[in-house]
């Protein structure tokens, strides 16, 4: 079995983010030198401040989206859903959140 992992750490402030386009692209279908079918696997711990996040390609705000608590893990295993992660800061929070993400694929 081969596989691939990578971290990062993402502030979220005022402004909608998503992942790190490189780290994403790297989790890509395409990616997979061996075929078959991959899994992938992101881990995203919320900290300092709740966040609001969406994945389904509509860029989130302060005050829609799914509400995450600091100290909550999510873990995604869907590309796309990856590739369309939207996170804010939530308007109610009165500091940036700091997201940790690892990137986990094998294959």
């Amino acid at each position: 079995m081969t596989y691939k992992t990578y971290y990062e750490a993402i502030t979220v402030s005022t402004t909608a983010v998503g992942l790190t386009a490189g780290l994403v692209a790297e989790m890509a279908p395409a990616k997979n030198v061996v075929g078959g079918l991959a899994r992938i696997e992101v881990f995203l711990t919320i900290t300092t401040a709740p966040i609001r996040l969406r994945y389904d390609g509509v860029v989130v705000t302060n005050t829609t989206g799914h509400y995450i608590y600091p100290g909550t893990m999510i873990k995604i295993s869907d590309y796309n859903q990856l590739a369309n992660l939207s996170m804010i800061r939530d308007s109610g929070a009165a500091v940036d959140a700091l997201v940790q993400v690892t990137y986990w694929m094998s294959y």
